[in-house]
C-alpha cells in the first residue's frame, strides 16, 4: 500500500505549448522516492520519450525524461519546471506558474496538473484506445493508388 504522504496515484498534466509530448496521465512510482520525495511515470509514444515527475534536490517540482541518467537531476534534464519550492505539497497543488523549456525558459499558466481518479485514468485509456483504434480502421481501408 503506499504511504500517505506520497501524494495522488494519478497526476494528469496538460502542456497546450512547447514540450506537448509531456501531456498525458502518469501512475505514482509506488516504493521508488527521488530526493526523498514520489515520483511519478508515463509511457512515452516514442523510444525515448518516457516521462517523469520527480523533486529536484531543492525541492522544485520538474517533468524530465531518461530517469538512469537523473543522478543529478536539476532543472537541466527538466522540461518542465515549478518555480516555486512544494515543501511536500504535490504538484497539482502548486501555482499554475509552471515554466517550459522549448525554446528557452518560459512561464505558461496554461500548464495543468491535476489529480485524477482511477475512473478518470481508464476512461482515458479508452478514449486514447478508442483514437488509436480509428486511426489504424482509417489508414486501413485508404484506397491503395
Amino acid at each position: 500500500e503506499p504511504e500517505e504522504d506520497d501524494g495522488p496515484q494519478w497526476l494528469h498534466v496538460w502542456v497546450p505549448h512547447g514540450p506537448t509530448f509531456a501531456s498525458g496521465a502518469y501512475r505514482l512510482v509506488s516504493g521508488q522516492r527521488y530526493n526523498g520525495f514520489p515520483v511519478w511515470w508515463k509511457t512515452g509514444q516514442q523510444e525515448g520519450t518516457d516521462c517523469w515527475i520527480y523533486s529536484t534536490s531543492r525541492e522544485h517540482w520538474a517533468v524530465g525524461g531518461a530517469w538512469e541518467t537523473m543522478a543529478g537531476a536539476g532543472s537541466a534534464q527538466a522540461w518542465i519546471y515549478s518555480p516555486v519550492r512544494h515543501c511536500g505539497r504535490s504538484p497539482d497543488q502548486m501555482p499554475r506558474s509552471w515554466q517550459h523549456n522549448q525554446p528557452e525558459w518560459t512561464t505558461d499558466a496554461a500548464i495543468l496538473f491535476t489529480e485524477l481518479a482511477d475512473d478518470d485514468v481508464l476512461s482515458l485509456a479508452d478514449v486514447q484506445a478508442s483514437v488509436a483504434a480509428a486511426r489504424r480502421g482509417r489508414a486501413r481501408t485508404r484506397p491503395n493508388n
